[in-house]
């Protein structure tokens, strides 16, 4: 995950209340996410998060996360987080059996009558507008996943070229939550449509929030020397 985008009130708030960026990244990761109905999002650890935190962090980092799963976070439709801090009460859910909306009191009959005029005549308010502009924002925001793997890529041919005259075979860049390692190469992992081996260089993502992008980046160039090593070492 990039650097994380906020208003000025949310980086104050961040700083006032002890929010660690490690904890904040999990957070925005596997969050789950509730609409506040003021056209932004709210995002918490529920049991599924705290789930995904432990399958993808490891037992280690995941002792890290605990003590701040009372995190929360207010984002725009934008992506821009608005504030953070932490909760000491239950996050108020339209699901929750023990809040219930006028309309929730109509008869049966009426309420699917009135719900089947609103689809098909949705007022333009303020909820419709958020709603519109967070899909442009969803349909013009760029692929989080092909920037970073773009940017991975584009380091290691950069090292390669730099470090090792160009002379590495090209291999498979991943992200693995593998335990009490940053990173690791496996020689031959994947074979390719034509039958040829493709070695696999795999990077610990957990420790992107808790490493500066040189320590991250000579962890990259470690496992590519290990990648020399196995094919290009006399």
């Amino acid at each position: 995950m990039g650097p994380i985008a906020m208003t000025q009130h949310a980086s104050i708030r961040q700083q006032q209340r002890g929010v660690p960026l490690f904890a904040l990244t999990q957070l925005l990761e596997f969050g789950k996410v509730s609409h506040d109905h003021r056209g932004g999002e709210v995002l918490y650890f529920d049991k599924r998060a705290k789930t995904a935190c432990l399958n993808w962090l490891g037992q280690d980092l995941y002792r890290r996360v605990v003590r701040h799963f009372n995190l929360y976070a207010v984002r725009a439709t934008d992506g821009v987080l608005l504030t953070v801090g932490h909760r000491y009460k239950k996050i108020w859910r339209a699901e929750d059996g023990r809040h219930r909306s006028v309309h929730s009191t109509l008869p049966a009959g009426l309420r699917s009558t009135q719900n089947a005029a609103e689809r098909s005549n949705p007022k333009p308010g303020r909820r419709n507008r958020a709603s519109q502009r967070h899909r442009n924002h969803m349909i013009s925001a760029p692929s989080p996943t092909v920037g970073f793997y773009s940017a991975l890529q584009n380091a290691f041919d950069h090292f390669n070229a730099e470090l090792f005259a160009g002379k590495l075979p090209p291999c498979l860049l991943t992200l693995r939550s593998a335990s009490r390692v940053y990173g690791y190469h496996h020689a031959g992992r994947f074979i390719s449509h034509q039958g040829a081996q493709i070695d696999e260089l795999g990077l610990h993502p957990g420790f992107f929030t808790l490493l500066s992008a040189e320590a991250a980046l000579s962890t990259l160039v470690h496992e590519m020397v290990h990648h020399w090593q196995q094919h290009c070492a006399s």
